[in-house]
C-alpha cells in the first residue's frame, strides 16, 4: 500500500514531470532523469525526445537507443521530426 508521501510525490511527478526531467537532463544527472522518466504516468513526444537527447548529449548512446526502442513500442506515441533528427545525429556520432 502506498504511503502518503509516495502518493504526494507521484502527484508532483504527474503535474511537474517535464520541468524536473528537463532540469536533470540539462545538469547531466542522467540516472535521476531516468528515475523521473520512469515514474511519469504519461509520456508525450517532448518527454521521450528529452530523454533520448539527454542521453545522446552526454555520450550515453546505448541508453539513448534503448529509450528510442521503448518509444517505438509505445503504441500511443508517434515519432516526429525532432525524434528523427536526434537519432540521425546520434547515429552519425557512433
Amino acid at each position: 500500500m502506498p504511503t502518503t508521501c509516495s502518493i504526494i510525490f507521484l502527484n508532483q511527478i504527474s503535474s511537474h514531470g517535464m520541468p524536473i526531467l528537463s532540469i536533470y537532463t540539462k545538469l547531466g544527472h542522467l540516472s535521476q532523469m531516468q528515475q523521473i522518466f520512469d515514474l511519469m504516468p504519461f509520456r508525450d513526444g517532448a518527454s521521450w525526445n528529452l530523454a533520448i537527447s539527454g542521453y545522446a548529449n552526454y555520450g550515453s548512446n546505448t541508453d539513448a537507443v534503448g529509450v528510442y526502442k521503448l518509444m517505438l513500442k509505445d503504441a500511443a506515441m508517434n515519432l516526429n521530426q525532432i525524434t528523427f533528427s536526434t537519432m540521425l545525429i546520434l547515429c552519425s556520432n557512433c
